[in-house]
């Protein structure tokens, strides 16, 4: 079975490839926790630029396996979306102050 976009051809490539891809995707990983760590911990930001950039590697593969068709516009668009309200979420629950506990 032939695995279409890079990310599949780079489980196949040659050990230099990978590492290409490997510092490549570790930067983005580190840039992208930096700015969705917003005084949370270092080990929660990670997890959530690993969800990030998970969604928009496997967008952008389907989207182009599949070509120039409504279905390529329909994944890219839904998941830009759906990230973007990530990060509206995230914002809204920082906001939200905390509820007090009534005493006795």
């Amino acid at each position: 079975m032939r695995r279409g976009g890079a990310g599949g051809r780079c489980a196949t490539q040659e050990r230099g490839v990978q590492a290409q891809f490997r510092r490549q995707i570790e930067t983005n990983l580190a840039t992208l926790s930096e700015v969705l760590r917003r005084g949370g911990s270092a080990a929660e930001a990670r997890a959530k630029a690993l969800l990030v950039l998970s969604a928009l590697y496997g967008a952008l593969m389907m989207a182009r396996a599949v070509g120039d068709s409504p279905l390529s516009r329909e994944v890219l668009q839904t998941v830009r979306q759906r990230v973007l309200r990530l990060d509206d979420a995230a914002k809204q629950t920082r906001a939200r102050p905390k509820a007090r506990k009534k005493s006795l």
